[in-house]
């Protein structure tokens, strides 16, 4: 449960960056006041939005034998580490928050987000991680952390330029860890061990939170 929402949060987070919804964020709390109401929209569009992604992607895992879903999810995740460097323009974003400005900040914020998740790269990973996992609940809870964390902090920085932050670099960061989780997954496959990058990147983590469990087993291990 806990390895399951720490590695959905950490995935969310990388996807999360330099994102067009990070942008979106951004140009929602220049035009809205009321950050709170901005912060539920997108809190609950991102729950509403990947709860269905992460359906989709238990019936990928119903189709899809673990064999043929390794080399299916890195090839993914080298897909969505390109997509990344794709540049993402403010004014698209501005755009289209301008279209629902009338409409208030809570519903503007909730469709705008809602919309910009579709397709979206952290909604891509959703259908992977609830493949790999075949658990809804647990990856949406993940997701909506990491993308939470990802887009509250644009929402404060909207009296600063775009321009001032290494979004960039930051995209280029992203873009190489993606790469690399599907190209060591590729390779585990080709030596016939098809653990995929999301189940061992889920161990890492299990591990680093369970550090003291060796101890604990041997103080409970029956003495000879």
């Amino acid at each position: 449960m806990l390895e399951i929402t720490a590695t959905a949060a950490v995935i969310a987070t990388i996807s999360e960056i330099g994102d067009k919804t990070q942008v979106l964020t951004f140009f929602l709390a220049t035009r809205f006041t009321n950050k709170k109401l901005i912060m539920l929209g997108i809190f609950l569009a991102t729950i509403a939005n990947h709860s269905l992604a992460a359906y989709l992607g238990i019936y990928l895992n119903h189709w899809i034998s673990p064999a043929q879903l390794t080399p299916v999810l890195s090839g993914a995740f080298i897909a969505l580490g390109l997509w990344m460097l794709v540049p993402e323009t403010e004014a698209n974003a501005a755009t289209t928050a301008s279209k629902m400005n009338s409409y208030g900040a809570f519903i503007a914020s909730f469709v705008l987000f809602f919309l910009a998740e579709i397709g979206d790269k952290t909604q891509l990973s959703t259908i992977l991680l609830a493949a790999n996992f075949d658990s809804i609940l647990w990856v949406v809870v993940g997701i909506t952390i990491g993308t939470m964390l990802t887009n509250i902090p644009m929402i404060y920085l909207a009296s600063y330029s775009m321009e001032k932050l290494p979004v960039k670099l930051l995209q280029q960061i992203a873009a190489l860890i993606f790469v690399g989780f599907g190209c060591y997954g590729l390779y585990h496959a080709q030596q016939d061990t098809p653990t995929s990058i999301i189940e061992q990147t889920t161990n890492q983590i299990h591990a680093w939170l369970d550090t003291d469990a060796p101890a604990e087993s041997k103080q409970l291990a029956p003495q000879p």
